[in-house]
């Protein structure tokens, strides 16, 4: 295209540059074929009405069940091949179909005029392949643009439909008026349009690429079709959205249908009783009704599915057909219809049909169906074929079936009702239908808005989801099945189900478990432990007797072959020995762990001391032990002190704590002072934390005194900690003096520090200086950050201005703005609103430059060894830049983290399906500002270096300053000091490098450190 003319045509339809390539050859491909089809249209309705009278309903049934039965094969070949060829395959069978079915209509009006069942056939044959035809074919469009895109450009290439259906409407006038053909003769115009249509998919296949497919990741499978309509069905039942498009689309067919019978067989016959006449109305029909369609497909439809929404644009067409149906309601029941006195009320009775008509047909077109279609970005592409068969195979045919089932009933040979009362009781039924659409589309419009927030799911991207289960079992028998299973790890996740639900009823099987996994374990590594040993003195006494023998010796070196593999038995069998207990150990763990969740019973006590007498593992003794310790009302006081003599650190210390917190033991000051001596015996080893930790939970504060050397002159970090919680435990509600102290701890490089300091401060006074603690939100431990938050919400009346003056920092990363925002957003004002969204809009304009100089710097030659760490920099800088455009978004839109990851993962993605997506999820958010100029941005296809400047203009009305000569100075401006070391190592030729001022940690970075390193 000239591009004066792609300049024009872009400004008046909000195309961009990049996408005319898509849209002319769609387009064409629309017009094409609707220039054959408005031939067969025209002529098969104006034939079938002449030669089979009254046969309507019936060719409606007919035509949805041949669509029925070649929908179920079409559910099996989506997955499998390319919508392209499928669509190829569709116009090869058309063409074929109309150049058979023009040598049978020549044969029947010149030799078989009895032959009536032909233009049935031809009817039939006709709506099959063009109902086919239009199920696919928006898939097809689809696949090529992305969520953003096809909004746009769908009303223009769709737009074909009605330029075509006008010139083959006054093609057809001429034929038939002025050349005077038979209209018999013209259907081989079908077959024409339909080979043109297969040259234009040649060139579409090798011109363009899709942006998504259609075709399953999974081709391999072997579904019958049958068995993807079930798919189909469970993924309808499982979406709200498809539930919503099956309901509405019942209530449309049978509004459409019950009106086209009202214009096509109660008000046009009567008008135009003459075959060759009504054909030559229906042609003149056709290029006013295609233009004005055309009218509103460029210019109305477009700007209405921008401007309003895809859910907002669902309802105008159900309301346009409830008040066309209210307009014949209300004519034919003031005036009821009589054939006689037609000629009374001509021309509001064609009035009333025109409309009606161009309501059910040119409007459906024009608004419904490419608003309907566009319902379908909320679907993974890969469930769009088969469930488009569900619909148009399953549904559609359904409806048709109710209103032709219906308009047999009512027309038939009983006479149910006259034409004169029918003539109002068919509208009636149609406005019922309409109003039910105009419901239905609400939660249809919510759902859609679900839909496609739902489709930027990581599942969704990565791999295909097998939705709906064949298996349906209660929890109960769920859980008995993984309890009674031989593989652990089955076990282990019926154990964290009773866990997490606290389900009571299992507690017997789980204590019996335990013990059952005990015995086995007993059983099993007993023999085992036998042939270690065994093996373990072989391989001594072997060696022992190889020491004997002269060196080299033949004796010796058999001897010594024997004792290698006794060695290889040995470690095998060791192991062997260490899997059956690691595979035992997490199951008992487990077992232990969810007993003490569930009600304190003592039967459940019972399983605890049981264990107590049978294992040795000392570490599922003290879990076991800590356990226990929360039974109150059960004395085994006796068994547990038996365990104070236990070699095993861990183990006398749960001991201790369990005999200490229990309410009827007497030697409390006993087991204090075991704790304090043993505190002593291991001030040195790797068990102090362990005393420490045992020390805390006493809760006596004339022990502080004790921890004091611990908390800062310790050298480790372990002891540290440790001594740091039981300060805090001791000082429980009186840790204000020792705030400082606190404080302090949150500059350690060790979270668990940080994490419990946070929490002693939650009973403190309110900070006066909260700067470390904000800094703590950028932190990249996620429970660091929530204490943070927490103790920052609690006192949020006292440190909320801190938080707004670092809201408003510049170099605050992502989290800690996204986190901040969380805790004052809906205390900022307006100004500062609008402060954020000026923010959000100047990261935006540097996220363009940031992309500008990414793409220079490729560019460029290669010129230094850090070049590609500068590019990922840069990329790091940019990304940073659409996270805080993003942030404020989420806000601006009352979103949550859930929104913000996903929408980032869309946008940042490199399928330009994704990024669609996501910005298809912002548009429905409701933010206007930012989002449609993030969507410009966005829009663009960036092939040169012109195109960021042309964006740049666009949104911010003045030229990008960055160039290829001066993209240099440019990158030395930023703001970073990685970038900085980078720069200064990449361009080490002073004379060549524009003036760069490194940072104090920018020298760190580059110089300062690699010097220290040579000099040590």
């Amino acid at each position: 295209m000239p591009v004066k003319l792609t300049r024009l045509l872009s400004s008046l339809f909000s195309i961009k540059p990049n996408e005319w390539d898509g849209v002319v050859y769609f387009f064409l491909v629309f017009l094409v074929f609707s220039f054959g089809a408005s031939f067969a249209r025209s002529i098969g309705m104006a034939l079938l009405i002449q030669n089979l009278p009254g046969q309507l309903p019936l060719m409606f049934i007919l035509i949805d069940l041949s669509v029925m039965v070649g929908s179920i094969t079409y559910a099996k070949y989506t997955k499998k091949i390319s919508g392209l060829y499928i669509l190829k395959f569709f116009f090869v069978a058309m063409a074929i179909f109309a150049f058979i079915i023009q040598c049978l209509l020549i044969i029947v009006l010149n030799w078989l005029p009895s032959f009536t069942w032909i233009y049935g056939l031809f009817f039939v044959g006709f709506f099959f392949f063009y109902v086919l035809i239009f199920i696919h074919i928006g898939s097809v469009v689809a696949s090529y643009f992305n969520a953003v895109q096809v909004k746009r450009v769908t009303t223009v290439i769709n737009a074909g439909i009605p330029i075509g259906g006008t010139l083959g409407g006054l093609v057809l006038v001429t034929c038939l008026n002025i050349f005077h053909l038979p209209p018999n003769y013209l259907i081989l115009v079908l077959g024409l349009s339909c080979l043109g249509v297969i040259g234009l998919l040649k060139i579409i296949s090798t011109r363009l690429s899709p942006v998504r497919s259609s075709v399953s990741e999974t081709r391999g499978n072997n579904k019958t079709p049958f068995r993807e309509l079930v798919s189909a069905f469970k993924y309808i039942i499982n979406s709200r959205l498809m539930i919503f498009m099956s309901l509405g689309l019942i209530f449309f067919v049978i509004a459409n249908k019950l009106l086209e019978y009202q214009y096509q067989v109660i008000i046009y016959p009567s008008i135009y009783p003459d075959t060759t006449s009504r054909a030559s109305f229906f042609a003149f029909y056709e290029i006013f009704a295609n233009l004005t369609w055309l009218f509103i497909q460029l210019f109305v439809t477009s700007r209405l599915i921008v401007g309003l929404g895809v859910g907002v644009t669902n309802l105008i067409y159900p309301v346009l057909a409830a008040t066309v149906s209210v307009g014949l309601l209300m004519y034919f029941y003031w005036n009821p219809y009589t054939p006689n006195a037609v000629d009374n009320n001509l021309f509001l009775m064609l009035l009333l049909a025109v409309t009606t008509q161009f309501v059910n047909q040119e409007m459906r077109g024009a608004l419904r169906t490419p608003a309907n279609n566009l319902l379908f970005n909320a679907i993974p592409p890969n469930q769009w074929g088969v469930n488009k068969a569900f619909l148009n195979g399953i549904i559609f045919p359904f409806s048709t079936t109710i209103a032709g089932g219906f308009l047999i009933f009512m027309t038939g040979d009983s006479h149910f009702l006259s034409i004169t009362q029918l003539s109002y009781v068919l509208p009636a039924i149609a406005l019922i239908a309409s109003v039910l659409g105009i419901f239905i589309a609400f939660p249809q419009w919510s759902a859609y808005n679900d839909g496609v927030f739902g489709l930027l799911n990581r599942e969704l991207f990565d791999r295909n989801i097998e939705i709906g289960s064949g298996k349906n079992s209660d929890l109960r028998s769920v859980i008995d099945e993984k309890l009674n299973s031989h593989d652990s790890h089955h076990v282990i996740a019926a154990l964290e189900m009773i866990r997490l639900l606290q389900l009571s009823q299992f507690s017997n099987q789980v204590g019996n478990l335990m013990l059952k996994v005990q015995r086995m374990e007993i059983e099993e590594t007993k023999p085992l432990e036998l042939e270690a040993k065994h093996f373990e003195i072989d391989s001594k006494r072997l060696k022992n007797e190889a020491k004997h023998l002269p060196a080299g010796s033949t004796e010796r070196i058999e001897i010594e072959e024997q004792v290698t593999i006794s060695r290889n038995k040995l470690n095998q069998t060791r192991n062997l020995l260490a899997s059956i207990k690691s595979s035992h150990f997490d199951i008992k763990k487990h077992c232990l762990d969810t007993l003490a969740v569930l009600p304190q019973s003592h039967t459940n006590a019972s399983y605890f001391a049981e264990m107590l007498h049978v294992e040795t593992d000392p570490v599922i003794l003290a879990i076991a032990l800590k356990h226990l310790s929360l039974f109150n009302n059960v004395n085994l006081n006796a068994q547990v002190e038996k365990f104070l003599s236990h070699s095993t650190s861990q183990v006398f210390i749960e001991a201790a704590l369990c005999l200490h917190k229990h309410p009827d033991y007497r030697g409390k000051k006993g087991v204090a002072d075991k704790i304090l001596h043993r505190l002593q015996e291991n001030r040195n080893s790797s068990e102090l934390p362990l005393y420490l930790y045992a020390l805390g939970e006493l809760k006596q504060q004339q022990y502080i005194f004790y921890l004091l050397p611990y908390l800062d002159s310790n050298p480790r970090p372990d002891v540290q900690l440790a001594a740091l919680m039981a300060y805090m435990r001791m000082l429980e509600g009186q840790l204000d003096p020792y705030k400082d102290r606190l404080i302090t701890a949150l500059s350690s490089e060790d979270n668990r520090m940080r994490i419990t300091a946070l929490q002693a401060l939650k009973e403190c006074q309110p900070l006066t200086d909260w700067t470390t603690v904000i800094e703590l939100l950028g932190a990249k431990d996620h429970a660091v950050v929530n204490e943070s938050k927490e103790l920052l919400r609690l006192s949020l009346g006292v440190c909320r201005n801190a938080l707004v003056k670092q809201l408003f920092t510049e170099d605050i990363s992502v989290q800690q703005r996204f986190e901040i925002l969380s805790l004052v957003y809906s205390r900022l004002n307006e100004l500062q609103k609008e402060r954020l969204r000026q923010m959000a809009d100047k990261a935006l304009q540097t996220f363009i430059c940031l992309n500008c100089l990414i793409r220079l710097h490729r560019q460029a030659e290669k010129n230094g060894k850090a070049h590609d760490l500068i590019t990922k920099l840069l990329e790091e800088m940019a990304e940073n830049q659409i996270l805080h455009i993003l942030t404020v978004i989420t806000y601006e839109t009352e979103g949550n983290l859930e929104f913000f990851q996903r929408v980032t993962r869309g946008l940042l993605s490199g399928s330009r399906a994704n990024q669609g997506n996501a910005l298809e999820v912002l548009l429905n958010a409701g933010e206007k500002f930012l989002t449609e100029r993030i969507v410009k941005y966005f829009d663009e296809r960036f092939t040169d270096i012109q195109a960021y400047h042309r964006v740049h203009l666009l949104l911010y009305g003045e030229p990008l300053e960055i160039t290829v000569d001066n993209y240099e100075i440019h990158m030395f401006a930023l703001k970073n000091d990685l970038l900085k070391a980078c720069l200064f190592y990449n361009y080490k030729d002073q004379a060549k490098m524009p003036r760069l001022v490194l940072t104090k940690k920018s020298r760190e970075l580059l110089i300062d450190k690699p010097r220290k390193a040579v000099a040590a």
